[in-house]
């Protein structure tokens, strides 16, 4: 059934799921919203529900409530033990979509990452239309802002040239 994210569709869905076609269990809904009502109509019926959302707090809503996906925070906090447990790196650039997606993924990132010991040495975002990251990287690895650099006495290797990266990071 589609309760195309309305939360009151999904409360009647999920009586009608029960009452009238009798499942042993719902997958769904997808939003966090959608869940609650749902959760809420099923109230004292025992019939599991696996969660689709992303939302903190889902598995807490009701005692047959799960969820089958990692929230944000858990797929960052495996990414940060990745990078700095097993791969041991503690210096990382970030490059993120210019979303409320991109953005929140971003700050989780920075916050678990220096959490961890490690150092964020830049983080530029791009629009969700771009198709070249060229303009964001340069900027990530000092060759955007060249002006900056000859004021700060850096210098290319020969005259003429351009500057060199400056890569100070390893993820």
């Amino acid at each position: 059934r589609d309760t195309k994210g309305i939360p009151e569709m999904a409360a009647k869905m999920a009586r009608e799921l029960v009452e009238t076609y009798h499942v042993k269990a719902i997958v769904g809904p997808m939003f966090l919203d959608t869940t609650e009502a749902a959760v809420q109509q099923l109230q004292g019926i025992p019939v599991p529900l696996i969660s689709l959302s992303q939302a903190d707090g889902v598995p807490e809503l009701g005692e047959h409530v799960f969820r089958n996906c990692l929230t944000p925070a858990q797929q960052i906090q495996a990414l940060v033990r990745y990078l700095t447990g097993t791969l041991n790196i503690r210096t990382a650039a970030i490059l993120f979509p210019q979303t409320p997606f991109g953005l929140r993924y971003m700050k989780l990132f920075w916050e678990k990452f220096t959490e961890a010991g490690g150092e964020i040495r830049g983080a530029e975002s791009y629009l969700p239309t771009d198709t070249d990251f060229g303009t964001p990287i340069k900027k990530l690895i000092g060759l955007y802002y060249t002006k900056e650099r000859w004021e700060r006495g850096d210098t290319p290797l020969e005259e003429g040239e351009k500057f060199s990266p400056v890569i100070d990071f390893k993820a």
